[in-house]
Order: structure tokens, then sequence, then C-alpha cells
């Protein structure tokens, strides 16, 4: 492999890492902790679980869609570096 592959590989790899590491520092979300006696992030009480739940999931799809975008990202790259062909010089 050149090293220029190399070098935009890691420079790649260092974007991906400080793109992850702003989203998990600014959209992390505080998961209700079951003592609050004030408001809470999904109703436990008179609610079926299930169905708070898929509503938690829905509010907050952004971070979801973000995370399935890097994992089809990095699917794509592991399936381009499975299946491409190296030639040999003669």
């Amino acid at each position: 492999m050149s090293k220029t592959y190399s070098t935009a590989g890691a420079v790649l790899t260092f974007a991906m890492i400080v793109v992850v590491a702003y989203a998990t520092l600014e959209l992390t979300v505080e998961f209700p902790v079951a003592v609050l006696s004030g408001e809470q992030l999904a109703a436990t009480e008179g609610v079926d679980l299930i169905k708070a739940m898929g509503t938690f999931l829905w509010r907050f799809r952004s971070l979801d869609l973000l995370i399935q975008a890097l994992v089809l990202l990095a699917t794509a790259a592991g399936c381009t570096a499975m299946i491409r062909v190296v030639r040999r010089e003669k």
C-alpha cells in the first residue's frame, strides 16, 4: 500500500474519531433514575414499558440514525476491502 493511502486512511480515521467523540459528548442523554420524584424522561407507571421505550427511541432518532450511518459506512469499507483486486506488477 502506498504512503499516500496510508496517510489518507490515518487522517480519515482521526476525523471519524473526532466526529464520534463530539457527537458522544454533545448529544448524550441522561437516562432517568428510578428514584426521581419529579419529571422523568419516560413514564413508568400506568404506561406499558415497551411503548414508553419506543417513544424514547423515536424522540432521539437523530442519534440513532448517526450511529446507523457510521455502521453502514464501516460495513461498506470492510466489504470493499475484502473484495478488492490486488494487481501485481510484472
